[in-house]
């Protein structure tokens, strides 16, 4: 009974954590979205929340979450769901202002711009497996370069 008890106690707090952690990048997506900028820099500031965690040493906590979902419980990785649903939305969006604008260019739907979110996640990885974060920026530089659009003259 007491094993059960414990088992509940850390499923619910691992609930709340990815709730926190949702509610605190949604807001920096929110702070982000209110600099009212070029979507070239608003893609800058997005690749920036990934980098600012390996400067203190984490991870993004979706991420690290979702490599280990078969041993998570389903009700936290359904709030890890909610983390990468609102990104490739709020990804989709910013590249869907960015060819209205003519800076980005993609061949695929703006949904398809998830790529970015896979690629700065998988950099987040590379950087903390080679403890080298000029390999997060190597790569950061590179996922976000495939929505460069070629400037219209």
């Amino acid at each position: 009974m007491q094993d059960r008890r414990r088992s509940s106690d850390k499923e619910e707090l691992g609930i709340e954590i990815v709730a926190r952690y949702n509610e605190r990048f949604a807001s920096r997506l929110a702070e982000i979205d209110a600099l009212q900028a070029d979507p070239p820099f608003r893609l800058e500031r997005y690749a920036a929340l990934y980098r600012e965690g390996l400067v203190h040493g984490e991870a993004c906590l979706c991420g690290m979450l979702a490599a280990e979902c078969a041993a998570v419980p389903a009700s936290v990785t359904a709030g890890v769901a909610t983390f990468f649903t609102t990104n490739q939305a709020w990804l989709a969006d910013l590249v869907e202002a960015g060819q209205r604008s003519g800076d980005f260019h993609l061949r695929q739907p703006p949904r398809d711009a998830a790529a970015v979110l896979a690629a700065l996640e998988g950099a987040v990885i590379l950087a903390r497996g080679l403890g080298d974060i000029t390999a997060f920026d190597q790569a950061a530089t590179a996922a976000t370069a495939l929505l460069a659009a070629e400037r219209r003259p």
